[in-house]
């Protein structure tokens, strides 16, 4: 998907949050240094800010992931709340999160395109977010259990939904994470870690292949 011209991952690229990418248009990436973009999120180097806006973690805070309402009950359930979420409030999300020492990605929507959130799937990958354990990430979303059909490519009629940026931080941890078949078999609870293996030569062809979208 992520190398099709015809699907929406390949637009999703535009600078502006949740824009489309016209045809011939640099992608976002440009308007962070190119290159060096990826290079500072391999090494860690832009991985140091706050990516959830609130207070701080108190203790080690594994990566998560999955949709929106899924997260904010996986975040409750670590302090033992279970409670059904059927819509997830930015505010509240984040704070429940930092509160369960939980890394989540939840930054105003202004300050938010494909490009950050590529940043932090890479600095979930490699263990560089703040007060990542490791390089533990955790799914509240099953990943094994999403329909491609939901995402279809061919059916879209331009843009993108909030649902469709799970499924590009799982393509995303595919390219980086040598070990990315792994993750399909994490059933979305908390017991279930997830921890990417990856190295130079994989950072830097996905690099590449993002670089040479460009060129599309």
């Amino acid at each position: 998907m992520m190398r099709d011209k015809s699907h929406k991952f390949y637009t999703m690229w535009s600078s502006r949050s949740f824009g489309i990418r016209a045809p011939g248009t640099p992608g976002c990436w440009n308007d962070y240094g190119g290159a060096a973009f990826f290079d500072r999120a391999f090494s860690g180097a832009s991985c140091n800010r706050k990516w959830v806006f609130g207070s701080e973690f108190t203790a080690k805070a594994p990566a998560l992931m999955g949709y929106d309402p899924d997260i904010l009950m996986a975040c409750l359930a670590v302090r033992g709340v279970h409670r059904r979420v059927w819509f997830a409030k930015n505010e509240e999300l984040a704070a429940q999160c930092l509160r369960s020492n939980q890394n989540v990605l939840r930054v105003p929507q202004r300050e938010w395109n494909t490009c950050v959130n590529v940043n932090w799937v890479t600095c979930a990958a490699t263990g560089h977010l703040p007060s990542q354990d490791s390089s533990i990430i955790r799914f509240a979303t099953n990943p094994g259990k999403l329909s491609l059909g939901f995402l279809d490519g061919s059916k879209w009629k331009g843009g993108y939904k909030m649902e469709d940026i799970y499924y590009f931080e799982l393509c995303v941890l595919n390219e980086l994470c040598e070990n990315g078949d792994e993750m399909f078999s994490c059933m979305g609870s908390r017991e279930d870690e997830f921890r990417c293996k990856t190295n130079p030569r994989r950072l830097a062809a996905f690099r590449d292949l993002m670089l040479s979208m460009d060129h599309g």
